[in-house]
């Protein structure tokens, strides 16, 4: 007589690799802001915890919206330093930014 299959079989488990939307992180960072009175140190754990290891390429749409949030400024290159200093995620970050860029002038050129 056979086993069923267990479901929580790690050999069946497919991680979701979609990046959450630009607004459903706002949503979060809204409702994350609102438990924690505010204050913006709460953002920065929401931030890697969206960026890595498949939002790289809505990172700089994510600081932006915790800029607004915030009431903060990004640097002249799209990065909220509150959330991003020392953050190992944004060197990959600006390395896909830098990559859609390249290859949106490439798609225009042609």
């Amino acid at each position: 007589m056979s086993q069923p299959a267990d479901e929580h079989d790690v050999d069946d488990y497919v991680p979701d690799t979609t990046p959450v939307t630009v607004e459903q992180f706002r949503a979060e960072a809204e409702e994350m802001l609102a438990k924690n009175g505010g204050n913006p140190e709460s953002l920065g754990i929401l931030l890697r915890h969206s960026i890595h290891p498949f939002g790289y390429e809505r990172a700089f749409d994510y600081m932006r919206t915790c800029a607004d949030l915030t009431g903060e400024s990004l640097t002249a290159d799209g990065v909220w330093e509150r959330g991003a200093q020392g953050e190992l995620w944004l060197a990959k970050a600006r390395a896909v930014r830098a990559a859609q860029q390249s290859s949106s002038t490439q798609d225009s050129a042609s």
